[in-house]
């Protein structure tokens, strides 16, 4: 692993969680499986809206009674015609979301592909987030959710619903938000 790559306790020799009054200093480059690992965690997230589920589970009864209706009309099968729309209604559903979750969004792929450079200082009450160009600070109290899947780490900022998480939120890779930055921020979360 580069050392720039590497989290802050890790490049300099200090061992376990940072004292609360100085920053965790974090950088990474980014490699060609960045945005897509950061792609299939917004896709998982996306898809666990409440929202979603109920556009799925319409898409899902609409393909099953149209299927029903012309096996009955065009094959003379009545019985079990239904089952017969959702076996075919099920997969379609499963392919469309993994389609989705195999697409690397346009928007993280500017900021998180091959050879973009990420940093991360977490001070004592926000983190300062750098990523190509960008710049952002967000206070650890203005954090609703820390999810951490695998790789990634998600932070939701409080005032927005997760229908939201569509248009914002970070998704950031596990790399620059080592598990003293992790702690820190659920703690000031309280």
């Amino acid at each position: 692993m580069d050392p720039q790559q590497q989290p802050y306790s890790q490049q300099h020799g200090v061992p376990g969680q940072q004292p609360r009054g100085e920053s965790i200093d974090v950088s990474y480059v980014c490699d060609e499986h960045t945005a897509r690992r950061l792609s299939r965690v917004r896709a998982l997230a996306v898809w666990r809206r409440p929202g979603d589920w109920a556009c799925v589970a319409l898409t899902v009864w609409g393909l099953t009674i149209w299927t029903a209706e012309i096996l009955s009309v065009v094959g003379g099968v009545e019985g079990g015609a239904a089952t017969i729309g959702l076996a075919v209604a099920l997969p379609l559903s499963g392919l469309l979301f993994y389609a989705a979750a195999a697409r690397v969004n346009r928007g993280l792929r500017v900021v998180a592909g091959p050879g973009c450079r990420m940093a991360a200082r977490y001070a004592a009450d926000a983190v300062k987030l750098e990523q190509t160009g960008r710049r952002v600070t967000l206070r650890y109290s203005g954090v609703k959710k820390v999810i951490v899947r695998g790789g990634v780490v998600f932070l939701q900022p409080r005032g927005f619903h997760f229908e939201a998480i569509y248009n914002y939120g970070l998704f950031l890779p596990r790399e620059i938000v080592p598990d003293e930055a992790v702690a820190r921020i659920r703690a000031a979360r309280g």
